[in-house]
């Protein structure tokens, strides 16, 4: 996805990056925050760049004695991993915990791409057989909230 939004940012495709703005929705002057979702990681980048900034774990973690989760790059900080619980948003590839996912989507934009949502556009990706009720839910949920 990321090599996708940097060939569409080059200036030799000029008229096929208007064209895919125009479709998608994007606005030419804002940033374009890319997330990969999947089942196992989330990886988050800008677009027009060739690697994505981060790949982080796309899960919530609660220790066994902590009272908080720890979410996406905080995993890093826990000591002892051998009794945790983990919970994903994901299950067979398809986004079912959408609390847990737009957590993890707003850690991503608060501590790790440092990026204020109202202020980028969004480009997410989804299963290619995603069901249409799965998608709605995507929809709602990126366009009320980022």
């Amino acid at each position: 996805l990321l090599r996708a939004l940097s060939l569409l940012s080059s200036g030799h495709r000029r008229d096929h990056r208007h064209h895919c703005a125009r479709v998608v929705g994007m606005s030419t002057n804002r940033q374009v925050v890319v997330l990969d979702n999947g089942g196992y990681t989330c990886k988050a980048g800008i677009g027009g760049q060739d690697q994505p900034l981060r790949v982080l774990p796309n899960c919530a973690v609660k220790p066994k004695r902590e009272r908080r989760f720890f979410l996406a790059d905080q995993i890093d900080d826990i000591l002892d991993l051998s009794q945790v619980i983990y919970k994903r948003p994901c299950e067979r590839g398809y986004t079912t915990n959408w609390d847990i996912q737009c957590e993890i989507w707003d850690r991503v934009y608060k501590h790790v791409l440092k990026i204020n949502p109202s202020e980028s556009d969004l480009l997410v990706s989804e299963p290619v057989c995603n069901l249409r009720s799965l998608s709605r839910s995507m929809d709602e949920i990126v366009f009320e909230k980022y």
